[in-house]
């Protein structure tokens, strides 16, 4: 797929076409990691937390917790206990 560079401010930028905003479920705001390699440019989308539902984090868990209890030492300033 072809698409051109545009200059914005002192920086380029390129489109990505929309089939591929689609497929990669891409929105506004996202962030990307872009790199080179043999004069290769490869962009990567972030997935950010906020694309982490409670559903996700706890695919896994069995039901096993047992919680242990934590010594954070002793208080230091004005914490309530």
């Amino acid at each position: 797929m072809k698409v051109k560079f545009r200059e914005v401010g002192n920086s380029l930028t390129i489109t990505i076409p929309k089939d591929i905003v689609k497929v990669l479920n891409l929105k506004q705001g996202m962030e990307a990691e872009i790199n080179m390699k043999d004069n290769r440019i490869t962009v990567v989308p972030i997935e950010t937390t906020s694309n982490i539902s409670i559903k996700s984090l706890f695919k896994d868990y069995n039901g096993d917790y047992k919680p242990n209890e934590i010594d954070w030492g002793d208080k230091r300033g004005s914490e309530v206990w």
